[in-house]
């Protein structure tokens, strides 16, 4: 075991290689003193942390907790402790690193105090990261050693994950081709993990690991591979079942119609530190019935799964994680003709469509067959289903609601019954309508929806799925540089549909939250620019600024004399009318934006269902392409984070 102290007559001493593990990294720059949360980490007096993110790098190191000044470490202290290659481990369950091993690189023979100190984040256990940045048009890359066509290899571009098959093919074990060239800049990241062998034994075993991939829950690439090479999955069926470590494999799984209330019980026998258990409820696991994990987690749907954990300090199961697979909506459309319908779960599409003229009154009826707590239809009457009768959305034979041509309804089944949560008329009877909506539920982002900038300060975090939210939230991290310029702090997320507001009007719905209302600038709307990172209005004293040529939407920004909501638009380079909401957001709490596009280019604002302002005319270019966007630089060098919620995008045609 390597020594704290250092000893000065013989040189280096023993600690320089590895260093004593730490109880949290840095995720942005800190005030070196007093007791305070790192990573999602309380870190008390006495506790190691690893600073790696300090405006002067030379005030990076491994310092000690203190209720004052904080002091660097013993063996973080002197010329002999540190070296070029020194590493160290971050041994909590922080957020962001921890489980993280991370190495020093500076430059030999090192100064304390005065010699610039960085870190970088390696990858242990077999799992490489390969970095290529593309040239224009570029298509074959080369990657680490991995086994092809054996999920061995995750691929991300910009941020996104790539799909096999559709986006790129396994050429060989040492390169990937993508369907088609990529732009110049492109950044392709990708992870290759387990040897040959380890893989292909693990594989060999793992008899129920496909089912449309519905079983993978890690939130990272070492936790896949994980699942992969150290789970069987086993299948409960209908069943109850007791879990014990050591005799009981690591993924359980129900994929069968529940026909009672299931129970999952956590035996603590033989039960280790670490011992953890992923139980998932797959997509065939139908019926209103619940499957209890102990008295931690109810998993009341298709498609919810849990992460538990044993924690040998208390000798008990604690609950790690919870989420909802992506792949366990039945998310798509049915047409229905001039006929009546009877409604089932996990058989009849989720979205309902009658586009034929009626000749008679007509029913939606709504079964309870297999329904579960929390599912859901959309009924709709487009403006084609003319006719002097009603569409009737009924439940049991009693009716809820006749909609006319036009209009729609929502329903949500909540364990005994149907009932109506939403219902209006459409914007415009046109004749289709298109969307784009999405509640980033599951593990990732949809990369074939949405794709991201950002700015180039390394507190910048790509979006991701925020797991501790329930319903799905994607969570946006903002730059810390004090330059405060969204080319710095900035970033965006975005979805390239180039849809037209003359083609029948568009409508755009955001639901999304800051958590801190101080030194920050956002925009949530529609823009006409996506490829660059780029902020299309910003608001000093009383003047507005449009970077974009053609954009409308919502802006808040902490430069504006007022620091309130505002409603702005921007027409071939001449700004419409801005217009002041009246209303600041509050820190921490969601709330909706929907902005309504005309044909003609005329935006109306509502917040939260109520109006705001007045019809913006000449607010965008009605002929001209518009896509979905949350932009957001920190105008201070603290990063901000916005939780996106939910994003809708509708036009009729």
């Amino acid at each position: 075991m390597t020594s704290v102290s250092s000893d000065r007559r013989q040189g280096v001493n023993s600690s320089a290689a590895v260093k004593v593990p730490c109880k949290a990294a840095t995720t942005a720059a800190i005030t070196l003193s007093g007791e305070q949360t790192i990573d999602g980490v309380a870190c008390v007096t006495g506790d190691r942390v690893l600073v790696k993110n300090q405006a002067t790098a030379s005030t990076n190191g491994i310092y000690t907790v203190d209720t004052g000044t904080w002091t660097r470490a013993l063996d973080f202290n002197g010329a002999y402790d540190v070296k070029n290659g020194s590493l160290c481990y971050v041994n909590s369950g922080g957020t962001a690193n921890g489980s993280g091993w991370f190495i020093v690189t500076c430059t030999d023979p090192l100064t304390i105090g005065t010699g610039d100190i960085t870190f970088s984040r390696q990858n242990i256990n077999n799992v490489t990261r390969t970095l290529n940045t593309a040239t224009a048009g570029q298509t074959l890359f080369n990657v680490s050693n991995y086994q092809p066509i054996a999920n061995s290899l995750s691929v991300f571009v910009n941020g996104l994950r790539a799909e096999v098959t559709l986006d790129y093919t396994e050429t060989s074990s040492t390169s990937i081709t993508f369907a088609s060239g990529l732009s110049a800049g492109d950044q392709v990241v990708t992870y290759s993990g387990l040897s040959v062998g380890n893989l292909t034994a693990a594989l060999a075993s793992a008899v129920s690991i496909t089912d449309a991939g519905d079983f993978y829950v890690g939130t990272t690439v070492e936790q896949v591979l994980q699942e992969i090479a150290g789970a069987i999955t086993a299948d409960n069926g209908n069943a109850d079942a007791t879990l014990t470590y050591a005799s009981s494999t690591q993924v359980q799984r129900w994929n069968t119609v529940l026909t009672a209330n299931r129970t999952v019980t956590l035996s603590t026998s033989n039960a280790k530190e670490g011992a953890r258990f992923v139980i998932v409820r797959g997509s065939g696991a139908t019926g209103n019935y619940t499957l209890a994990v102990g008295s931690l987690a109810t998993l009341r749907a298709p498609g919810e799964w849990c992460i538990v954990g044993y924690d040998a300090g208390t000798a008990a199961w604690v609950l790690l994680g919870w989420g909802y697979l992506p792949t366990a909506g039945y998310a798509s459309l049915d047409t229905n003709g001039d006929a009546s319908a009877t409604l089932t779960v996990a058989t009849s599409a989720q979205t309902q469509l009658w586009s034929s003229a009626l000749t008679a009154d007509r029913t939606a009826s709504l079964s309870t067959t297999g329904a579960w707590k929390g599912a859901k239809f959309r009924i709709l009457r487009d403006s084609t289903a003319t006719g002097n009768y009603s569409l009737i959305v009924a439940k049991g034979g009693t009716t809820m609601v006749r909609l006319a041509p036009g209009e729609y309804c929502d329903v949500e089944f909540i364990g005994t019954e149907w009932i109506m949560t939403a219902g209006a008329a459409r914007i415009q009877t046109l004749t289709t309508l298109v969307q784009l909506h999405d509640d980033f539920l599951g593990e990732e982002i949809d990369g074939y929806r949405w794709q991201s900038l950002q700015g180039t300060d390394a507190s910048i975090a790509q979006p991701i799925v925020y797991q501790d939210q329930i319903n799905g939230v994607v969570r946006m991290t903002t730059g810390a540089d004090a330059g405060a310029t969204m080319a710095l702090n900035g970033v965006q997320l975005q979805s390239n549909l180039n849809w037209r507001a003359s083609q029948g009007g568009l409508v755009c719905e955001i639901r999304l939250a800051i958590d801190a209302i101080t030194a920050v600038c956002v925009f949530l709307g529609l823009t006409d620019q996506v490829s660059a990172l780029e902020m299309p209005f910003t608001l000093s004293g009383t003047t507005i600024t449009s970077n974009a040529t053609d954009a409308t939407g919502v802006l808040f920004d902490t430069d504006a004399t007022t620091d309130d909501w505002w409603l702005v638009g921007v027409a071939a380079d001449v700004d419409a009318t801005k217009q002041a909401a009246g209303v600041a957001p509050v820190a921490g709490t969601f709330e909706t934006w929907r902005i309504e596009l005309s044909a003609t280019g005329v935006a109306t604002f509502y917040r939260n269902g109520t109006l705001i302002g007045t019809a913006m005319t000449g607010a965008v270019t009605a002929s001209v392409g518009q896509t979905p966007i949350v932009a957001a630089f920190a105008r201070g060098a603290t990063s901000r984070n916005i939780d996106i919620d939910e994003i809708l995008l509708q036009q009729q045609r």
